[in-house]
């Protein structure tokens, strides 16, 4: 099977931005991940990803979502690879918003979608976490293109910081 064929999502992890992000912020600078509670998210499986991610990352493209909006009608936006069919991925996500497939834990974008959560207006700590990681898929997503952009440029700032740090270990490390 191919990376980057889509599967069905069933990890995704949520996150929010930082507040008061430094200049040129890695991934892990500009957001905050939030507590998944199961496993699966944890032992390296958002490392592994980021990992494909950085890798392909020439290769990847911000998309507008053509059908989902937000309660405040903010578009939402994929930042993933080309070669990525994110029309199935998109029905994925509606099916997922309209709660006939579960994910391994709650996304919450019923209520990014609807504005409620339990019938009521959703609460900030929610509506905070409006970052969402399919890290299974390698598909970042958001509502807004200025956030999806804050995001595509943590990545190569991610990259950038990755090379610095292997080059200065290269010349501390002997050969022999």
């Amino acid at each position: 099977m191919d990376i980057f064929e889509i599967e069905r999502p069933f990890l995704i992890q949520r996150a929010s931005f930082r507040k008061d992000v430094k200049k040129d912020p890695s991934i892990d600078e500009t957001l905050s991940f939030d507590y998944m509670g199961s496993s699966e998210y944890e032992f390296g499986a958002l490392p592994k990803s980021l990992k494909i991610i950085c890798k392909n990352f020439s290769d990847y493209i911000i998309v507008e979502s053509p059908i989902i909006r937000n309660y405040k009608q903010k578009i939402l936006f994929y930042l993933c690879h080309k070669n990525q069919n994110i029309e199935e991925f998109e029905k994925y996500l509606v099916q997922i918003i309209n709660s006939q497939i579960r994910c391994k834990e709650s996304t919450y974008l019923d209520s990014h979608v609807s504005g409620k959560m339990l019938g009521r207006p959703i609460s900030s700590h929610f509506e905070n976490l409006d970052v969402w990681w399919d890290i299974e898929n390698n598909i970042f997503f958001t509502f807004g293109l200025d956030k999806i952009k804050l995001i595509e440029n943590a990545i190569k700032n991610t990259i950038i910081k990755k090379r610095m740090s292997d080059d200065i270990k290269n010349i501390f490390i002997k050969k022999e």
